[in-house]
């Protein structure tokens, strides 16, 4: 069974190789099956996150997710790679599903990160409620081994946009419909990397994309001043 598993994920990279030789931004790397959980194994992870909060749960998908390598830039606009993951809901139907970009917040280690780690609370569930769920390392983690570009808005944003089209890409070559709907959010580091796609989106690439909504949530927006202010003051901060 075990190398029945493994030739089938050798046979699917070959074939995103095939349909993807080019090293334009977003251009698929490589990309592999990690991991699909049922809904009923969602659901049962999930209830104990979710308990303390008045927030349904809602799965009704089963969720592949898959690693992707991808091709953008970094800050000098030298060509390199990137990697991320894609969770993408299994169904039967062919209704197109919205694409969720999701921003995690600052981590310090580089496999700190859902292209090594895998499933977690984020991925499984907007996975599970329908939505095709990217979420990009950054650059500087994963399988990028430069410094990671913290706080640095153009770099945080190609990192973002050339994972999503990877994600696109991902999804016409295993046949999976993705709607016009698009959803950006993210958290603290990943707050400011979600306005940061987002500015980006809507003055270089408004004939690529539509950002349907977004939810920048806790970022250091403002680095010269508030953020300055905080940092240099003697008074101890809180996380």
């Amino acid at each position: 069974m075990r190398g029945k598993t493994i030739f089938k994920k050798i046979i699917f990279i070959i074939g995103i190789f095939n349909i993807s030789l080019s090293q334009e931004q977003g251009a698929i790397h490589l990309a592999e099956l990690m991991e699909t959980k049922t809904a009923d194994e969602i659901i049962s992870e999930l209830e104990s996150d979710f308990s303390e909060f008045d927030i349904p749960l809602d799965i009704t998908y089963d969720v592949s997710l898959y690693r992707i390598e991808y091709h953008t830039i970094d800050p000098h606009d030298v060509p390199t790679i990137a990697s991320g993951v894609l969770a993408v809901p299994l169904t039967s139907q062919s209704n197109p599903r919205p694409l969720f970009s999701y921003q995690h917040g600052t981590v310090l280690k580089r496999n700190s990160v859902s292209s090594v780690n895998g499933f977690d609370v984020v991925s499984m569930w907007l996975g599970g409620r329908g939505f095709i769920t990217a979420i990009p390392d950054f650059l500087g983690l994963g399988v990028s081994e430069m410094m990671h570009p913290y706080m640095v808005s153009i770099s945080s944003a190609t990192a973002v946009v050339d994972m999503i089209r990877a994600g696109m890409y991902l999804c016409d070559s295993i046949d999976v419909s993705v709607s016009d709907q698009l959803f950006l959010s993210g958290y603290s580091e990943g707050g400011y990397v979600t306005m940061a796609a987002h500015k980006y989106i809507k003055e270089e690439l408004t004939e690529e994309f539509e950002v349907t909504a977004s939810a920048p949530c806790a970022g250091p927006y403002d680095l010269s001043t508030v953020m300055f202010d905080l940092m240099m003051t003697p008074e101890p901060y809180g996380s």
